[in-house]
């Protein structure tokens, strides 16, 4: 039977006292441990102020309750790990942990790491900083496991993995500063067959993403029974988008205090396909808490637009002002895309004329003469969808409101839809319920909206009876 090395990093020479610098004192310990084929590397009690310390496979670092890492704030402790990804900022990616093309990794245990971005950085000073490092960047490395640490105020990315495989993320909680840009809490990017569970993320910029940095495929991703908090998107794919992404499962999560729950963002071609979306509960401020919109950047916009196909949203419970948007390309339509049981509580007004939609990146603009639909007024904006199936879909107030601001459906180029049981809420006078735009093959439309007595007070109030226009 293999014998497991055990090392502790205090027997290679760290002190733990929050002062000296420890970080070659752990890397020491993991050589050694990896020399010997691999083993535990322990970090026992203690407060420990750490540059880059490179990660080896077949090493397992358990840092114990108790033990505190401490990102260094000098940028010389920092090894250059690697250019950064296509489309993000900075330039350079450096990073507190760190490992390329090793496998068998472990990071566990019930001690915390402190990244040391705990103050606010708005978007002037984003730009302006270089020196953010994440707290973990993982290369081409494969059966990697994290679980029960706690992560606390990253400068970057929490926790980014490039082109790894065989991932598992399970009872870690992350906890960034929410006015901090670029604070994502973890990517899978160009990945497969990630799992994140009974995970609770807070975040500055996106709690979790789904990307596609370079041209491989990011696929087989799963996150469930989680809570997320974020500034940003709480669910993200994209904006990245060089390769495919697909077979993505966000599943039974609890998003809270978010500026977008779901966003879903086609900005440099690629392929979008099999996504879902399942068993979410979802309180988010923003105008468009659900955003799925495919919008070239600016330097993209001569590019393949890329194709979304076979998303699914079921047992969504949403609360906020804001609404629903869901845009393909006018060149290239989302292909069948199924929304059902659904419960929307509406609290209060939304942005009306001034709205926008919401973009997904700092580097993106509205094209010139491209699709923004966001001023429309009405609940639900589906635009450029070829195969849309709507069941099972209510809106309500969550207290009466002086004024009635939406409809419940615009359906904007839209072909081969099917409906049923669609309840919206009390629309403004004059407005129908559903406006119809350049669509074909609409099934059900009007037999599926409702007028309930829990919904609506009655047809004399104008509500729904008038229903349809433009069919």
């Amino acid at each position: 039977m293999r014998r497991w090395s055990v090392d502790d990093v205090r027997t290679h020479g760290a002190v733990g006292d929050g002062r000296t610098l420890d970080h070659a004192a752990f890397q020491r310990a993991i050589n050694q441990c990896s020399v010997r084929g691999g083993g535990i590397v322990v970090v026992p009690p203690g407060r420990y102020r750490c540059g880059s310390i490179k990660l080896k496979g077949g090493v397992h670092l358990h840092i114990q309750a108790g033990a505190e890492i401490f990102g260094s704030p000098d940028e010389a402790d920092y090894e250059c790990v690697v250019p950064s990804c296509h489309g993000v900022f900075p330039t350079t990616t450096r990073a507190l942990f760190h490992a390329d093309e090793e496998d068998d990794i472990a990071i566990t245990g019930y001690g915390s790491i402190h990244g040391g971005g705990d103050s606010p950085m708005p978007g002037p000073l984003y730009l302006a900083t270089c020196f953010r490092p994440a707290v973990f960047l993982l290369r081409g490395c494969c059966r990697v496991r994290i679980a029960d640490l706690t992560i606390k105020d990253s400068r970057y990315w929490t926790i980014h993995l490039l082109r790894c495989c065989d991932v598992r993320v399970r009872g870690i909680t992350i906890s960034n500063h929410r006015q901090r840009i670029s604070s994502v809490g973890l990517v899978a990017d160009s990945s497969r067959d990630v799992l994140v569970s009974d995970c609770v993320i807070e975040s500055g910029d996106d709690a979790v993403a789904v990307k596609s940095t370079v041209d491989l495929p990011c696929s087989n991703i799963a996150v469930t029974n989680c809570i997320l908090r974020s500034s940003q998107a709480a669910l993200k794919i994209g904006a990245q988008s060089v390769g495919t992404i697909s077979n993505v499962l966000f599943s039974n999560c609890i998003i809270e205090g978010s500026h977008v729950g779901i966003g879903v963002y086609m900005k440099d071609g690629g392929l979008f396909e099999n996504l879902s979306f399942i068993d979410l509960v979802i309180s988010a401020d923003s105008e468009f808490p659900i955003t799925i919109d495919a919008t070239a950047r600016r330097h993209a916009r001569d590019t393949d637009p890329g194709h979304m196909r076979d998303l699914r949203f079921s047992g969504l419970t949403v609360h906020g002002r804001g609404r629903c948007y869901v845009q393909g390309h006018p060149l290239a339509p989302i292909e069948r895309l199924t929304m059902r049981d659904v419960v929307w509580t509406v609290h209060g007004y939304c942005d009306g004329p001034k709205a926008v939609k919401n973009r997904g990146s700092e580097h993106v603009d509205p094209q010139p003469g491209g699709v923004d639909l966001a001023a429309e007024p009405w609940h639900f904006v589906f635009a450029h969808i070829a195969g849309l199936r709507m069941a099972d879909i209510s809106c309500h107030l969550a207290v009466p409101l002086q004024r009635h601001d939406r409809g419940l459906l615009l359906l904007d180029h839209v072909s081969d839809a099917a409906f049923a049981d669609l309840r919206g809420l009390p629309t403004p006078p004059g407005l129908p319920a559903v406006e119809v735009r350049g669509c074909s093959d609409l099934h059900g439309l009007s037999s599926a909206l409702r007028t309930g007595a829990a919904v609506v007070s009655g047809l004399e109030s104008g509500l729904m009876h008038a229903a349809v226009r433009g069919a």
